[in-house]
C-alpha cells in the first residue's frame, strides 16, 4: 500500500523539499501543474551535434562553483534515493516539460522493502520480477510526490502491459486520484489510431514506465507533434526507458535522449562494473570508479554532455596514481 504501509518516509522527505521549493518557486510550480508548460527543453538539433562529447574538467562552466574538487557521488542506495528525491522536486519546481530518470535495473528505493545495495548484480541475468519491482518503486515515488502536492489528479502512470499494471495495483492497493493505465500495444491494429497514447492519458503529466521500443516510438511521435504545435503540452516523464548508454544505435532512443532532460541518471560501467556513470539535475555528468580498498566511488572525470562509451572506458582505465 503506497500511502499507508511504505510511503511515509518518502512523503516526509518529499514534503520537506516541497516546503523549501514552494517558498522560492510557487508561481512556477503551479504554472507547471496547470498544464501550461514551457516549450520543450532543448539540446542540439541532431544526435551527432554535441551529444556525447567529453570535456576537460577545468574547462567546464560549473568549475566556478566546484573548482578543482571532485564532485560527490552516491555511495549507497539511501544516498542515491535522497539525491533522486531532490532532483524530482526540482524538476517540478522548474516546470521541465520533458525529462527522464534512469536507475540500474532492479535498484530498490526502499518503498516496497529494504534499500538495495549500490552494487551491480553478480548474475548476468537479473530476474524479471526484480526489474519490475525497481520500475514500480520509481513509479510509486511519483505517486507519493504528487499526492504530497495534493495534485495527484493531474498524474497518469502508464505501464508497459496489463500484467505490470495489475501487479502495481495489487501491491499499492491505494494510489489516490492518480490515473493508472497501460501504454497502447504496438502489435495491435488500434495502435496509432484513435486508441493513441494521448487518448488514454487524460492528465497533464504522464510517467511512462519502462516502455517497449514500439511504445517509445509512439511517445516520440507524440513529442514531435507537440513540438510543432502551439497547444498545451503533456509533461512527459520517462522512467527507466533505457534511452542512454546505448551499445547499439537506436534511432528512437537517440531521438528521445536528445529531446529529454536527464534529471537523474545512474548506471554501472566498466568491464567489471567497477564504474558508475552519474548525473543529477544542475550538475555535470560524472564518471566515478569504485576503490577496491574502501569500496567507495570517486570521480575520475566529468563532462558537460553524456560521455561516450569510449570516454567512460578511458576514464576508468586511467591510472588513479
Amino acid at each position: 500500500m503506497v500511502r499507508k504501509r511504505v510511503g511515509a518516509v518518502w512523503r516526509r522527505a518529499l514534503l520537506s523539499i516541497l516546503v523549501l521549493g514552494l517558498a522560492r518557486h510557487n508561481a512556477r510550480i503551479w504554472q507547471c501543474f496547470s498544464g501550461y508548460l514551457q516549450r520543450p527543453w532543448t539540446r542540439p538539433a541532431s544526435v551527432d551535434e554535441g551529444h556525447g562529447h567529453f570535456s576537460a574538467r577545468l574547462a567546464a562552466p560549473w568549475d566556478i562553483f566546484f573548482g578543482g574538487e571532485k564532485l560527490p557521488v552516491p555511495q549507497s542506495s539511501k544516498e542515491l534515493t535522497l539525491e533522486l528525491q531532490s532532483a524530482m522536486m526540482t524538476a517540478v519546481e522548474q516546470a521541465i516539460p520533458r525529462f527522464d530518470i534512469e536507475l540500474p535495473p532492479a535498484m530498490g528505493l526502499g518503498i516496497e522493502g529494504k534499500h538495495a545495495l549500490l552494487v551491480a548484480p553478480q548474475d548476468e541475468e537479473i530476474r524479471a520480477a526484480a526489474v519490475a519491482r525497481g520500475d514500480r518503486e520509481l513509479a510509486a515515488a511519483f505517486v507519493l510526490l504528487f499526492e504530497g502536492l495534493s495534485n495527484d489528479r493531474s498524474l497518469c502512470i502508464a505501464f508497459r502491459n496489463e500484467k505490470l499494471l495489475t501487479k502495481a495495483k495489487r501491491v499499492w492497493q491505494d494510489w489516490g486520484k492518480t490515473r493508472l493505465i497501460t501504454l497502447p500495444d504496438p502489435n495491435r491494429a488500434t495502435f496509432g489510431g484513435e486508441n493513441t497514447v494521448r487518448d488514454r492519458i487524460k492528465r497533464p503529466f504522464l510517467v511512462a514506465v519502462a516502455p517497449s521500443n514500439g511504445q517509445l516510438k509512439e511517445l516520440a511521435a507524440m513529442a514531435k507533434a507537440e513540438e510543432e504545435s502551439e497547444g498545451k503540452q503533456i509533461c512527459l516523464i520517462l522512467v527507466n526507458a533505457r534511452i542512454r548508454g546505448l551499445n547499439l544505435a537506436d534511432e528512437t532512443r537517440q531521438f528521445m535522449a536528445v529531446r529529454s532532460n536527464p534529471i537523474f541518471h545512474a548506471r554501472f560501467a566498466g568491464t567489471r562494473n567497477e564504474g558508475l556513470v552519474f548525473r543529477k539535475l544542475g550538475d555535470p555528468w560524472v564518471v566515478a570508479r569504485r576503490d577496491s580498498a574502501s569500496g567507495n566511488f570517486t570521480e575520475v572525470s566529468r563532462s558537460d554532455e553524456e560521455p561516450t562509451a569510449e570516454a567512460i572506458n578511458a576514464a576508468l582505465l586511467d591510472d588513479p596514481g
